[in-house]
C-alpha cells in the first residue's frame, strides 16, 4: 500500500491544544453494527452503550521526561529521556535520549540543567544518545521528576504547563515508562468506572511503555517498508486470565485504545 493513500487533510482549528474542564464530557461517536448512521453521545454516557463486558486499560505512566538544558558554551539542548539503561535508581543513571540541539551532540558533550548534570556517552543513531546524568542527591529519577516537562504531542502546538501533570495522566497510571499517554483512557473518570461496575462491566489492566516511535511519522513510501519502532510491555497471569475467563464467558474484551490493542 501506498503511505500517500492514508493521506487526509485535518485542519489545525480541529486540533483541541487543551483538554476539556471534565474529562467525561468529551464527545464520543457511536456505531451501531446492527443500525445504520452514527450517533453523537459524551463519554459519560458510555456504561449504557455496552453490554457487559471486560475493559482493558493500561497502566502507563508518562515519566515528565523532556529536559531543557544548556551545554557549557551556552547552546541550547533538549533531551527526551525514552528508558533508563541502568538498572536501577541512583545518583548516577544511564539513558537512552533523543535529543536536540542546534549543532548536533558529540560524544563528551556536557549538558547542564537546572539539577542536574549530563554528559552524552555515545551517539546510536536517529537521534538516539546514551546519555549519563547526575544529581548530587537523591535519585536522578526523582529530580526528573520535578524538573522535567511533560512530552506532549506534537499536535499540540503550546508549551506544557503545571495542569498538564495531572490532565496528561490517565487515572489508571501506576507504571512509570511512557513518552506519551495512552490517550483513549484519558476519557475516564471515577465516576464512569464506578457506572461501568454498577452495570456489570469488570476491568484489568496491563502494561504498555509507549515509545517515542509514537511522535514519529511514516516517512517511507511504501507503507510494507515501514520500520515500526519497539515497546516494552507486561501483560500479567491476572489480566490474561481475566481476558480468558470473559472469552468463556461470551463476555466481550473491549481494548482500551491503540496501546492496549498492540
Amino acid at each position: 500500500m501506498d503511505t500517500a493513500d492514508l493521506d487526509f487533510e485535518l485542519p489545525e482549528e480541529l486540533v483541541a491544544q487543551a483538554p476539556l474542564a471534565e474529562r467525561d464530557a468529551s464527545r464520543l461517536l457511536v456505531v451501531d453494527a446492527h443500525r445504520p448512521g452514527v450517533t453523537d453521545a459524551r463519554f459519560v454516557d458510555l456504561p449504557s452503550l455496552l453490554p457487559p463486558s471486560l475493559f482493558v486499560v493500561n497502566d502507563t505512566r508518562v515519566l515528565p521526561a523532556r529536559l531543557q538544558g544548556k551545554k557549557p558554551s551556552g547552546g541550547a539542548v533538549e533531551l527526551l529521556l525514552v528508558e533508563r539503561l541502568s538498572e536501577a535508581e541512583g545518583t548516577t543513571e544511564r539513558w537512552l535520549a533523543l535529543g536536540r540541539t542546534s549543532k548536533g551532540l558529540r560524544e563528551g558533550t556536557e549538558v547542564l540543567f537546572e539539577r542536574v548534570r549530563g554528559v552524552i556517552e555515545e551517539k546510536q543513531g536517529d537521534g538516539y544518545v546514551a546519555v549519563r546524568l547526575e544529581v548530587d542527591e537523591g535519585s536522578v529519577t526523582a529530580a526528573v521528576e520535578r524538573e522535567g516537562e511533560m512530552p506532549l504531542p506534537p499536535y499540540v502546538r503550546r508549551a506544557p504547563d503545571a495542569s498538564d501533570r495531572v490532565r496528561y495522566q490517565t487515572i489508571f497510571a501506576r507504571e512509570t515508562g511512557s513518552v506519551a499517554a495512552p490517550t483513549a483512557s484519558l476519557h475516564f473518570t471515577p465516576r464512569v468506572v464506578a457506572a461501568l461496575e454498577a452495570a456489570g462491566h469488570a476491568f484489568t489492566e496491563l502494561t504498555l511503555h509507549v515509545g517515542p516511535g509514537t511522535f514519529r511519522p511514516v516517512k517511507t513510501e511504501r507503507l510494507e517498508d515501514h520500520v515500526m519502532h519497539e515497546e516494552r510491555f507486561d501483560v500479567s497471569e491476572t489480566c490474561a486470565a481475566a481476558i480468558d475467563r470473559a472469552r468463556r464467558e461470551g463476555r466481550s474484551v473491549v481494548a482500551v485504545g491503540t496501546t492496549v490493542t498492540r
